[in-house]
C-alpha cells in the first residue's frame, strides 16, 4: 500500500511538474503572442505615420514646385516687359541727342564770328545734308510705323507691369513692385517741357537711368527668390 501510494505520489508530482512547466510555456508564448500582436500594431501605426508624414511632404514639394515655376513665369515676363521699356527709352535718347545734335551744330553755324566755318560751303552743304536726311528718316512711313510699334510695346509693357506688381504680389517680392513703381514715376511725360532741350534729356536720362537700375535690382531678387547660383 505505502509502495503504491508512494507511486501515486510520484506521479502526481510529476504530473504537476509538467502541467506548471506546460502552463508556464503557455503563459510565455501568449504574452510572446499579445507582444507580437501590439508591435504589429505598433509598426502599422508607425507606417501610417511615415505615409502621412511621406504624403505631407511630398504635397508640400509638389506646391513649392508649382510656386517655384510661377515665380519663373512672372520673373520672365516681367523681364521681357523692362527690356520693351529700355527699348522705348533708348530709342528717344538715341533720336533726341541726334536731332540735338543737328540743331546745335546749326546754331554753332549761324553765330560763329569766324572766317573758316561761315565761308566754307562744304560744312553749310554736309549740315544742310543731315538735316534733310533726317528729316526724311522720321517723316518716313516706315520710321512712323517703328515708332508706333516701339511706343505701342512701352505702353503696354508700363500697363503690364503696374496690373501685374499688384496680381501677382502674392508671388514676387515687394522689392520689385517698388522697382516698376519708380520707373512709372520717372516715365510720367506730362510733367516734362518738351520745348526745353535740357529738361528732356534730363527726363530721357531719368527714364533710362531708372530702367537700367530696375533690371539689375529685379535680377538680383529673381536669383534670390528662385535660388539661382551663379
Amino acid at each position: 500500500m505505502d509502495y503504491i501510494s508512494y507511486v501515486f505520489t510520484a506521479v502526481l508530482a510529476c504530473l504537476a511538474g509538467f502541467l506548471a512547466t506546460y502552463a508556464k510555456e503557455k503563459a510565455k508564448n501568449y504574452a510572446i503572442k499579445e507582444d507580437f500582436i501590439l508591435l504589429t500594431k505598433q509598426l502599422g501605426t508607425n507606417t501610417e505615420i511615415v505615409e502621412n508624414i511621406k504624403k505631407t511632404l511630398s504635397e508640400k514639394s509638389w506646391i513649392n514646385q508649382q510656386v517655384w515655376l510661377k515665380k519663373q513665369a512672372i520673373y520672365e515676363e516681367v523681364f521681357e516687359k523692362l527690356l520693351l521699356i529700355k527699348k522705348h527709352a533708348y530709342h528717344q535718347s538715341k533720336e533726341f541727342h541726334y536731332h540735338l545734335y543737328l540743331e546745335r551744330e546749326h546754331e554753332y553755324y549761324l553765330s560763329h564770328d569766324g572766317d573758316t566755318w561761315p565761308n566754307d560751303p562744304n560744312l553749310k552743304r554736309d549740315l544742310e545734308r543731315k538735316k534733310n536726311e533726317f528729316n526724311e528718316r522720321v517723316t518716313s512711313s516706315e520710321y512712323k510705323e517703328e515708332v508706333e510699334g516701339i511706343n505701342k510695346g512701352h505702353e503696354e509693357a508700363v500697363a503690364w507691369l503696374m496690373e501685374s506688381a499688384s496680381i501677382n504680389s502674392v508671388y514676387i517680392d515687394e522689392r520689385v513692385q517698388n522697382s516698376i513703381e519708380k520707373i512709372n514715376i520717372i516715365s510720367n511725360r506730362s510733367k516734362v517741357d518738351w520745348g526745353d532741350f535740357d529738361e528732356v534729356e534730363d527726363h530721357i536720362y531719368g527714364v533710362k537711368n531708372a530702367v537700367d537700375n530696375a533690371i539689375k535690382e529685379i535680377k538680383e531678387i529673381c536669383r534670390d527668390e528662385l535660388k539661382i547660383e551663379t
